[in-house]
């Protein structure tokens, strides 16, 4: 029975607790590793939620600009371009890991962005096309920097 369970543990610290170098320099070197095995999980899963939600917001945008397919423009709020446009005023504050590769595609979102608004979307349909085109192309971008990873993480050893 115990082949089929395990158990972990971490001591509740931010830092491996130099006072493990004392009692067992082989303790204190495994907390270490696990240790920056979290911080290096934790960037990780900053990084891809910062990336799932810009991909959310452009893709949102994206979609109401394309239009219907009868060719009519969809509806669409002021809040469309205000979540994508605060996200890309908050994204130096929150990118605690310096994503390069989302860094390069906020600047571009933000060049598109620049001075556009919901009522010259609604009221420009070149201006719509030319700005749906370009978050499309971001949103492709953003699509391949995704990865699908498993809900749940299940080891089976042998015993």
């Amino acid at each position: 029975m115990r082949g089929h369970f395990s158990f972990r543990w971490n001591y509740i610290t931010f830092e491996t607790p130099s006072a493990l170098k004392g009692i067992s320099p082989a303790v204190f070197a495994r907390e270490r590793k696990k240790a920056e095995q979290m911080w290096t999980e934790a960037g990780v899963s900053v990084r891809d939620a910062l990336r799932e939600s810009l991909a959310t917001l452009v893709g949102n945008l994206a979609d109401k600009l394309t239009g219907q397919e009868d060719g009519t423009p969809k509806r669409f709020k002021e809040a469309s371009v205000r979540n994508v446009t605060e996200f890309l005023d908050l994204f130096e504050k929150r990118d605690i890991t310096r994503d390069a590769e989302l860094g390069k595609l906020v600047r571009m979102a933000r060049r598109v962005l620049t001075g556009i608004d919901a009522k010259s979307l609604r009221d420009d349909a070149a201006l719509r096309t030319r700005v749906g085109g370009a978050m499309g192309k971001i949103q492709t971008s953003l699509t391949g920097m995704l990865e699908v990873k498993p809900g749940r993480r299940v080891r089976f050893d042998a015993a």
